[in-house]
């Protein structure tokens, strides 16, 4: 076909892309860096992975304990939000369960210790109520007189008993808003989702609520607002300063599935996470990778249980959080870099359209330079020392890198039906070559990503704009026949960049 030869055909134009940034290195103190580089060096994995899974399992230790002081009137909680996002068979599993044995370890040491006070205090309280029953039964029956004895005895009784003691729980991988709530009551108002899949957002957007999203718990146990959960036929629970850490490495397909809830963007979900696009290891991994030497494993655990320590979530009681406050110098460094986040958020900024996210950005960089702080006195007490400018100035590297894969995924998210619908349709081409074809033919071929042909337009529109695919002139007829489109050979011949990073 004349039309359609090599010779009329300009090479397709690639869609737009990131070039996006490795994890910067350097940035994490020892023993917390050389575990991050040798896990993903052993695993074969991404160091974004260890690194972003390393750093909310650090926030899970600290958030209880401590917040970071900016300035006079406003505190940052040690909480942050992770995700990388990873295909499956990226050895997900394995990171994570390196990243936080110290977490499972620990919680088990404090179950050992707890666990015979709590049978003790059970036993007791059996023992009170059995009593109890007694005395209400008597004082049932009783006289006016006797009922005086008996109801002060009664009330002496019911304040000897105590309240049971829960059982520390540091994280789960999966759970839902309601139980969220009545878990970190038990646990001072603290809890982690760490998980290597993103089930925590199936249940976010409704799983368990008829398709409700239940938001406002989690996105308070963000920022540490104070959260009242009443519920029907229980006690109303009252978290005064709620922190909940994530960490998560979902499939990349779940991010086009945050974004098609409205509610996830509308309500601001999306834009407290920290993301992550690594460029996946599948089919260049050698297989024969040395494990991770024992002495490197020890030294993470050794200084993540030291923290852990440090906090105050074993003990079963509120302690108002330790502020670690700001060098004169990190400080200084904090808001100039606030400054150019701020700019980078007017109309014509390079941040303009994610102003929900980067308008986050100076806090949980704050965040990240405390948490950066407790793990260099992981073994000493970050309190005794302000938060040194070397710690923000390598916050601000990791927030060069979340700045750009937050674009990329926000591009991502925002590219949504019209560029994966491009990338569905020149995949289709390639495996059924034709250099023409209906848009009637191409609808039939896509039903379950477009319902109506109308919607196919605007992928169309842009491989056209693209110059993958030329609209063939036709003779204006009344019965309107489906429009052809013409394929450029050269999608054939070469791999345009529409995946280009």
């Amino acid at each position: 076909m004349a039309s359609s030869s090599f010779e009329l055909w300009q090479p397709p134009v690639q869609f737009r892309g990131h070039v996006l940034p490795e994890w910067p290195k350097g940035v994490y103190p020892d023993p917390f860096e050389t575990f991050v580089n040798e896990l993903a060096r052993s695993t074969e994995t991404p160091v974004e992975l260890s690194a972003l899974m390393v750093l909310p399992a650090v926030a899970t230790a600290a958030q209880g304990r401590y917040q970071v002081q900016v300035k006079t009137d406003y505190c940052e909680p040690l909480n942050i939000w992770t995700s990388v996002a990873l295909p499956p068979g990226s050895r997900k599993s394995a990171v994570q369960g390196a990243c936080t044995q110290p977490l499972v370890r620990f919680e088990s040491l404090l179950k050992q210790h707890i666990e015979p006070l709590k049978l003790e205090i059970e036993a007791k309280n059996k023992i009170l109520e059995a009593r109890l029953k007694e005395l209400r039964q008597k004082a049932s029956k009783a006289e006016a007189d006797e009922l005086e004895k008996l109801s002060e005895e009664i009330f002496k009784l019911e304040k000897s008993i105590k309240p049971t003691i829960a059982i520390p729980q540091l994280w789960t991988s999966d759970i839902t808003p309601e139980n969220l709530a009545t878990i970190m009551a038990d646990n001072h108002g603290c809890m982690a989702v760490l998980s290597d899949e993103a089930g925590i957002f199936d249940i976010l957007a409704g799983r368990y609520s008829g398709g409700i999203p239940n938001l406002d718990l989690v996105l308070k146990a963000h920022s540490g607002t104070p959260c009242r959960v009443n519920r029907a036929s229980k006690p109303p629970i009252f978290l005064e300063n709620p922190t909940l850490t994530m960490g998560l490495s979902p499939q990349p397909g779940h991010l086009e599935g945050m974004a098609r809830n409205s509610a996830f963007r509308g309500r601001g979900l999306i834009a407290r996470f920290l993301f992550a696009l690594p460029q996946s290891n599948l089919g260049s991994r050698t297989l024969d990778e040395q494990s991770i030497d024992p002495t490197v494993v020890d030294g993470y655990q050794r200084a993540l249980e030291a923290i852990l320590r440090l906090d105050s979530s074993g003990c079963n009681e509120v302690k108002e959080k330790v502020k670690l406050r700001l060098s004169e110098e990190a400080f200084e460094v904090w808001r100039l870099y606030s400054l150019a986040i701020e700019i980078r958020m007017s109309d014509q900024g390079l941040l303009a359209h994610i102003t929900d996210w980067a308008g986050k950005l100076p806090g949980a960089i704050a965040r990240i330079a405390a948490l950066l702080h407790v793990m260099r006195y992981a073994h000493a007490h970050p309190e005794a020392s302000s938060i040194h400018k070397d710690d923000m100035l390598a916050a601000i590297k990791i927030g060069g890198f979340l700045q750009s894969h937050a674009l990329a995924v926000f591009d991502l998210l925002g590219q949504d039906k019209n560029l994966s619908g491009a990338k569905k349709i020149v995949s289709w081409l390639k495996k059924n070559p034709v250099l023409e074809f209906t848009r009637r033919e191409c609808h039939r071929a896509h039903k379950s990503h477009f319902e109506k042909v109308s919607e196919l337009d605007a992928s169309l529109n842009l491989l056209v704009d693209h110059n993958y695919l030329k609209e063939k002139p036709q003779e204006v007829v009344a019965h309107r026949p489906s429009k052809i489109y013409l394929v450029n050979p050269l999608i054939y011949e070469e791999e345009p960049a529409l995946n280009a990073k």
